[in-house]
């Protein structure tokens, strides 16, 4: 494990609270909605107690450099910590309207970790062996051109894995409350993603939807399966799954976006990840993800248009 040193640590106060169990009851709501029980009830009561707290920072050791490395996140969910833990310039910034944006999505991490022992794994880093809890798309120590090492950082689909869950933080919260804001780029690979997969399946003569492929998705990030693997790489080559899994910079998710674009027959234009993320609201590339992201919600939901 990795020690991890809070500051500012402190339980959040009445307001705080009764925002952060809404957030709870909607996520939890939504989630049995979709069709995955089981990932609503490991969140239950996820956010009484010690369970959650605000901070205002925290360090931990770089495990390559050995170093104490502060990191500055508007939230996450640490399974180690069996918590949830929130920035306290969130609530500065955008109030209660931020705490559950922010809430939802770390809620929605914690519903993909199981607690089954196969969900754990060892990394070898700098020589140490670590163990790691394996949440979302990170399940398999073992797919084909996808290992562990310096460049990984010991971590994968760390793009994919963010994009998928502010992908159902917006189906529950669409409100939008801050503009730009930096997942839209992993948002945007969640939907051309689904597209494609719908594309390879159609291309072989198959009745497939969109909600059959938001199907496949959200069960691998939410019951630890790694369907999809197979398929995108069918689609679109081997090669395609090592670049999705180490994606860390705009310029590497632009190379892997514009790949799975062609094959799913959507017109993109290189830099439009850039300015999706940069643009104010009711920009062109938020117009699209927006309508994107619609026809996704209904999908998922089996909702008529």
């Amino acid at each position: 494990r990795q020690a991890i040193t809070f500051e500012g640590k402190r339980a959040p106060d009445a307001e705080s609270r009764e925002t952060l169990l809404r957030a709870e009851e909607d996520t939890c709501t939504y989630l049995e909605r979709l069709g995955f029980p089981e990932a609503a009830a490991r969140i239950r009561g996820a956010l009484f107690g010690d369970k959650v707290f605000i901070f205002t920072g925290f360090s931990t050791k770089n495990p390559f450099t050995e170093e104490d490395e502060r990191i500055e996140p508007d939230g996450f969910y640490s399974w180690e910590h069996n918590a949830i833990a929130l920035h306290e310039r969130v609530l500065e910034k955008d109030g209660q309207a931020g705490l559950y944006k922010v809430a939802v999505h770390e809620l929605i991490h914690k519903a993909s970790f199981l607690s089954e022992e196969r969900t754990l794994h060892t990394v070898e880093q700098k020589g140490l062996t670590q163990l790691r809890r394996q949440g979302g798309f990170d399940i398999s120590t073992e797919v084909a051109g996808v290992a562990y090492g310096a460049a990984a950082a010991g971590g994968r689909f760390v793009f994919l894995n963010e994009g998928f869950t502010e992908t159902v933080a917006s189906m529950i919260d669409p409100s939008e409350w801050n503009q730009p804001h930096p997942y839209h780029p992993n948002r945007y690979l969640i939907e051309v993603l689904l597209r494609a997969l719908v594309a390879g399946r159609q291309a072989k003569g198959e009745r497939y939807t969109l909600h059959d492929a938001w199907k496949l998705l959200a069960t691998d990030y939410f019951k630890n399966t790694f369907t999809f693997a197979k398929e995108i790489e069918e689609l679109c080559g081997a090669g395609i799954f090592s670049k999705l899994a180490r994606i860390t910079t705009l310029e590497q998710a632009e190379d892997v976006v514009a790949i799975i674009a062609e094959r799913a027959g959507i017109s993109y234009t290189p830099g439009s990840l850039k300015e999706m993320q940069e643009a104010p609201r009711g920009g062109n590339q938020l117009a699209l993800l927006k309508r994107m992201e619609d026809e996704t919600a209904r999908a998922a939901l089996s909702l008529p248009p």
